[in-house]
């Protein structure tokens, strides 16, 4: 079953990556999705993008929408001064506060906007993800690092965006295929390939390969009205492409 990931940006959709994950023929098929292929131009909206996704994830048959921005705020009784568990764990950058508060504060309008993303992917039949190790068997939006993923296979982060050299980009993408088995229909921008490793422990997290993902931070949960903490699905440093794609049998042949 295929997995659809998604790289937020807010200023404008052309900065948003999305990527597709498709298992296939002992592979991973990747088709990147340009944002005006649905007409999606100019500031985006969380609403309206939302809507997309999931009709793109229900005309699939996606089970899992990945989602690199935060989900949730910050529990007040999580002993953590700034940020959710998750967040502390793995190093985020954006550090999620109470309602109303974010590290560094230029980070808060992104936060309130994947917040609404995620409420938006629930109600279109994508609620986030609550349970930490079985398999989906309905819909479910998983939020996700790449900088953490990139950490996990043992290979140093792709850059930011302002820092990405000329060719980067590509660079990058040949370390992850020494990796992982992808057939990548497009050169990706530097949001498709972020959306690429980010989607890559839901193809896991579909399988239910637990040696493939791992969920760090705490359960999400409602409070006051608002949504707090929330796992986000990360690869595991003990993660085998062959769990991903079912090939240990041929494997333990060789």
């Amino acid at each position: 079953m295929p997995v659809i990931s998604v790289d937020l940006a807010t200023r404008r959709y052309q900065d948003i990556g999305i990527a597709v994950l498709v298992p296939q023929d002992q592979r991973i098929r990747v088709d990147f999705v340009r944002p005006a292929r649905h007409g999606l131009s100019g500031t985006p909206d969380p609403c309206r993008l939302a809507e997309v996704i999931a009709n793109q994830a229900r005309e699939m048959a996606a089970p899992v929408i990945a989602v690199d921005g935060p989900q949730a705020w910050k529990d007040p009784a999580n002993q953590l001064l700034h940020s959710r568990v998750c967040e502390r764990l793995l190093a985020t950058q954006t550090k999620t506060g109470v309602p109303g508060v974010a590290k560094p504060g230029t980070g808060l309008y992104f936060v309130t906007f994947a917040l609404a993303f995620f409420d938006q992917l629930a109600e279109q039949g994508w609620p986030r993800l609550t349970m930490p190790i079985a398999p989906p068997t309905s819909g479910i939006a998983a939020e996700v690092f790449p900088t953490a993923a990139w950490r996990a296979l043992g290979l140093k982060p792709l850059p930011s965006k302002s820092k990405t050299k000329p060719g980067d980009v590509n660079r990058w993408l040949h370390r992850l295929q020494e990796h992982f088995p992808l057939t990548v229909q497009d050169e990706p921008t530097h949001d498709e390939l972020q959306a690429l490793i980010g989607g890559l422990a839901g193809l896991a997290l579909v399988r239910g390969d637990e040696t493939g993902f791992q969920v760090v931070g705490r359960p999400p949960f409602l409070l006051d009205g608002t949504w707090r903490e929330g796992y986000i699905l990360n690869l595991s440093g003990a993660w085998r492409h062959q769990g991903i794609l079912g090939r240990k049998e041929s494997t333990n042949a060789d």
